[in-house]
């Protein structure tokens, strides 16, 4: 089977990814299996879907991907639009999603990032902007949470649902009470093992601003002042929030190592 060389296909991004997780370049072929042959599990699918993705606003799910055998056969699962990816024809689908996603790489086991990243009520302890964070509701696979921060010098309360995938080490997150700016706000936190031992935790954002009234969002922001605004925002917030992350979890594995 030819191989493509554009470097901008979806298997030479496989490539690059299952090249990163220290496999022989030699050995990755379409028919190559991926358990079998490259000893690749499930959680590292998970991390190469996300590496091919990445920017898309898409996820595939660990469901999905364990139709995925050989490396053609993750390719092909790569390659297939989602279902209900046609256009949209719902309120807003004439105004943008926008996307953004942040990582960091963290010295420390993944299930003590999971830890540090469940304990939702931990977040006033780690974030600079967090005031408060109050867990409402829990269930088995959710958490409903209400934070209150400070931005640009403004306090702002949130109510926030937390849908947890513990299989794929995954939070969702919605926003659950009106705001001023967003039609929708939603995002993921996602985890992914190193092979030495670290973790990486990326942190995505998708959002849709409300109508414009008169050209203003929110009596305010013409629409590209509020892009400019909420990109700026979540660009330093998540900056700052990773960087909590990663200082507080490898503390812990610090402490862990030295007892």
């Amino acid at each position: 089977m030819t191989q493509c060389t554009s470097g901008n296909s979806v298997y030479d991004k496989v490539h690059r990814a299952l090249v990163a997780l220290d496999i022989d370049a030699a050995k990755i072929r379409p028919e190559t299996d991926l358990k079998a042959e490259l000893d690749i599990d499930s959680t590292e699918l998970v991390e190469i879907a996300a590496s091919v993705t990445a920017g898309s606003g898409r996820r595939v799910d660990g469901k999905t991907l364990k139709g995925a055998r050989t490396v053609s056969d993750l390719v092909r699962l790569l390659e297939e639009p989602p279902s209900g990816d046609s256009a949209s024809t719902s309120e807003g689908a004439d105004r943008p999603m926008y996307h953004t996603e942040h990582s960091v790489t963290i010295d420390a086991p993944l299930e003590i990032v999971w830890e540090v990243l469940y304990d939702v009520e931990g977040y006033a302890r780690l974030f600079p902007s967090t005031l408060e964070s109050t867990l409402v509701e829990e269930g088995e696979d959710y958490q409903v949470v209400r934070r209150l921060s400070q931005e640009n010098g403004q306090t702002q309360t949130w109510l926030t649902r937390r849908d947890i995938d513990l299989a794929n080490r995954v939070i969702a997150f919605r926003r659950l009470d009106e705001a001023p700016l967003f039609e929708t706000m939603t995002g993921e936190w996602r985890l992914f093992p190193y092979r030495n031992g670290g973790t990486q935790l990326v942190a995505t954002h998708d959002y849709r601003f409300r109508a414009a009234v008169d050209g203003r969002i929110a009596g305010r922001y013409t629409p590209e002042e509020a892009a400019e605004l909420v990109r700026g925002n979540i660009d330093r917030g998540s900056s700052e929030n990773l960087a909590a992350f990663k200082r507080e979890c490898e503390r812990r594995h610090q402490l862990a190592l030295t007892g």
